[in-house]
């Protein structure tokens, strides 16, 4: 038997259909390492054990800080024996580019993991390499997560050969590595060629203004990519530029997260112009990006001509009153945009009362927060009274949350 109450240990049973249609149960099995004595991390590699020797577990999260190179081999034991296992979560441990290169192994023999989590272990340039030459064999995987792994342009430029040959991943997270130009340029020839690839995250991976011109070639090129992050990459105005050609010749991508990259006033202009000619969008980030006042009136008479986008976040972009205003004129004529972000955007009790006009004619706009802003102690009772009048969701401050909520419990 296997004893599953140790502080760290959480275990789950299911069942679940086998090749031949009969049903088997199987385990959902947790532990955070960082929570178990010496021990209980005995009991933990015990598991491993019966994984190997029939245990049916189908998922299996070993987060912690605690796994390294030497405690890989038994993992790879247990995953090349099993044929349950969906879901494998090793995020967080030291593993680092030896321990990539053993943990290849296991994703080389394995036909049922479909995702694999590998966030923070610092597997740099030889441990992306490894993973992406197990990844020209795998044919179940469709999510790999490789988050923060300090992985530079020749581990990203393996990633994007694997992608060439590679038909099965849909989603690749490599959020936080030093991907840069030359990692980019990989990955836009990579993308030119893979019709698989349906989500990709390169946030915070240095991409600058050279690293933008190469994403104007994958939302040129590409035809099948649903989402993409590149916030965080200080592309700047010209950059911005950039992205904002590629929205144009875009007819695939559906989300789009630009945040972080402080394109300016100008730049969010040209964005802005580029929504008004997409008819495929449905989300755009554009947090902190410095737009102003004139950015964010841009974007508002976007949404004029604009009949598809449903989520705008553009939190802290500083567009003022004015900023407001210009959504609150350009809401009346749009019907599809669900949810607006205005979080800290330095609008005060005169850009609300134009929103407030919007909402008391529309009851398209199903969520819209106003959290972070300039409102005092005096206009409380303003925001109070729009839960009265407006099926819309609204989010401020958790002062003012709290404040209403004492209201209303009266």
């Amino acid at each position: 038997g296997i004893n599953a109450e140790y502080m760290g240990f959480r275990m789950e049973r299911s069942s679940f259909k086998t090749r031949k249609g009969k049903l088997k149960a199987c385990w959902t099995f947790c532990c955070n390492y960082e929570q178990l004595t010496p021990k209980n991390k005995a009991n933990c590699f015990e598991i491993l054990t019966h994984i190997k020797k029939g245990l049916y577990v189908q998922n299996l999260y070993l987060g912690s800080r605690e796994l390294k190179v030497k405690d890989a081999q038994p993992i790879v034991d247990a995953i090349k024996s099993t044929s349950c296992l969906e879901y494998l979560s090793l995020w967080n441990n030291e593993f680092g580019p030896e321990g990539g290169k053993v943990l290849s192994e296991g994703i080389k023999a394995n036909t049922s993991i479909t995702r694999l989590f590998l966030s923070s272990n610092e597997l740099r340039a030889d441990g992306a390499i490894a993973i992406a030459e197990a990844m020209k064999v795998n044919k179940t995987l469709i999510e790999l997560e490789l988050q923060r792994n300090n992985i530079p342009a020749p581990g990203i430029k393996a990633l994007a050969e694997m992608l060439k040959v590679n038909k099965t991943l849909e989603i690749l997270n490599l959020e936080r590595n030093r991907a840069g130009q030359e990692g980019a340029a990989a990955l836009a020839d990579a993308l030119k060629v893979n019709t698989s690839l349906l989500t990709l995250n390169l946030w915070e991976n240095n991409l600058k203004v050279d690293g933008a011109k190469e994403i104007f070639t994958i939302l040129k090129e590409n035809l099948t990519l649903r989402d993409l992050s590149i916030g965080g990459n200080a592309m700047l105005e010209e950059g911005g530029n950039q992205i904002a050609s590629g929205i144009v010749a875009n007819r695939s991508l559906t989300v789009l997260d630009m945040g972080w990259n402080d394109i300016g006033s100008e730049s969010g202009k040209t964005v802005a112009t580029s929504l008004i000619e997409n008819n495929v969008l449905l989300s755009i980030g554009l947090r902190k990006n410095n737009l102003g006042p004139d950015g964010g009136k841009a974007v508002a008479d976007a949404l004029k001509g604009n009949y598809t986008l449903q989520t705008l976040d553009l939190w802290c972009n500083e567009i003022g009153d004015e900023g407001a205003k210009a959504f609150a004129e350009a809401l009346t004529e749009n019907k599809s945009l669900k949810k607006l972000v205005l979080k800290r955007n330095k609008i005060t009790k005169v850009g609300w009362l134009a929103l407030e006009g919007f909402l008391k004619k529309s009851y398209s706009l199903e969520e819209l927060d106003i959290s972070g802003n300039e409102f005092n102690e005096e206009f409380l009772p303003v925001l109070e009274k729009c839960h009265t009048w407006t099926s819309c969701k609204l989010t401020y401050d958790q002062n003012l949350m709290n404040y209403l909520h004492s209201i209303h419990s009266m």
